[in-house]
């Protein structure tokens, strides 16, 4: 009886396990999206942080190893036969059966933070999914960020026509090409059919710096960027001499356009089709790890596509021609007077 039973037993797990999955693959979608859709029905929230400032959680989990390591190595040497005799072949077991009793330990402790960990990350990327959250990248300084060119050159490719929030357009495109070079340069360089507009700070901008008294935002940008006006005009000439090589190679309907916008610069954008890459501006352009958050434009909820998407558009609606810009600043040469940081003074 107990056979027969043992018997169904294996050819139902069998069954369960390749069977259906194989024979009946709508049924086991649905049955799978209907679980997913359980445990991510109650979601609300999605922590996140750098682990910073949970040193006594990461000493909790080594003191734990620690004592699982010591209770296993024990066990070893009570289940061995005179452990500490005086022969070499004692000692080798002895440190054998010290790796082993640390090895059990750090795998218990890593399986018992995978399982604590699972559901919330699950749980986490879920509803950053629904939002249309899709990835996120870093741009290392002196790194290729091949994984990160790669996804540029896919999102371009099926777009209509893309468009450049930048400063100085330095790190994107001013650096020339290469694996070092601009991150867009190689990428644009090879499609060559896809429209490209291009959004920089206009040089020498008298519009007010809204967050400090008696400043222009061309002045606070300088202070914060600590270059001269030289230098930053020279990183904007760099990009225009790019953008005018590029533009050899692509048909008019295609070429690439430069405007000037005299705001305050608050992110960087790539705006595609289909998602929209942000990326807070570092005032050190060249020696600060950049981070790229992809925003897609379809998801289960409402996402931030459309809200960054304006503030694109509204950027480039105002913005001044690339002519108009050159006029404005001598020909891109520029004469304004650095300003220095602030200094701020503790109040007593």
């Amino acid at each position: 009886m107990f056979t027969v039973f043992m018997i169904i037993a294996v050819v139902a797990f069998a069954a369960a396990a390749a069977v259906v999955p194989l024979r009946f693959k709508a049924a086991t979608s649905g049955w799978i999206e209907k679980m997913r859709g359980l445990v991510l029905s109650r979601t609300d929230h999605a922590a996140f942080g750098s682990g910073e400032g949970k040193a006594h959680e990461r000493l909790l989990k080594a003191q734990i190893g620690g004592g699982v390591a010591l209770a296993v190595f024990v066990m070893l040497l009570l289940g061995a036969e005179a452990p500490f005799r005086n022969h070499p072949v004692a000692v080798a077991v002895l440190l054998l059966n010290l790796l082993g009793a640390l090895g059990v330990a750090i795998v218990l402790v890593t399986l018992f933070e995978m399982a604590r960990a699972f559901l919330p990350g699950i749980r986490a990327l879920g509803l950053l999914s629904r939002f249309g959250f899709r990835a996120l990248w870093v741009l290392e300084p002196g790194k290729s960020a091949a994984v990160l060119r790669s996804g540029l050159g896919s999102r371009i490719r099926a777009s209509s026509r893309v468009a450049i929030v930048d400063v100085t357009g330095h790190e994107l495109l001013g650096k020339g090409a290469g694996p070092s070079g601009g991150l867009l340069y190689d990428t644009l360089a090879s499609m060559t059919s896809v429209p490209v507009q291009l959004l920089l700070l206009q040089p020498e901008t008298a519009s007010p710096d809204p967050e400090q008294r008696r400043a222009t935002v061309f002045q606070s940008v300088l202070a914060e960027m600590d270059i001269s006006p030289q230098n930053f005009v020279r990183r904007i000439r760099s990009t225009l001499d790019v953008v005018q090589t590029l533009n050899e190679n692509r048909p008019d309907d295609a070429r690439i356009e430069v405007r000037f916008y005299s705001e305050r610069p608050s992110f960087r954008a790539i705006v595609f089709d289909e998602s929209i890459l942000v990326s807070p501006w570092v005032p050190r352009e060249i020696n600060t790890p950049s981070p790229f958050l992809e925003v897609g434009r379809e998801a289960a909820e409402p996402t931030l596509y459309g809200a960054f998407r304006f503030h694109c558009v509204r950027l480039w609606t105002s913005a001044a021609p690339k002519q108009e810009a050159a006029a404005r600043t001598n020909g891109f040469k520029s004469g304004v007077v650095r300003r220095e940081a602030p200094v701020t003074v503790p109040q007593k």
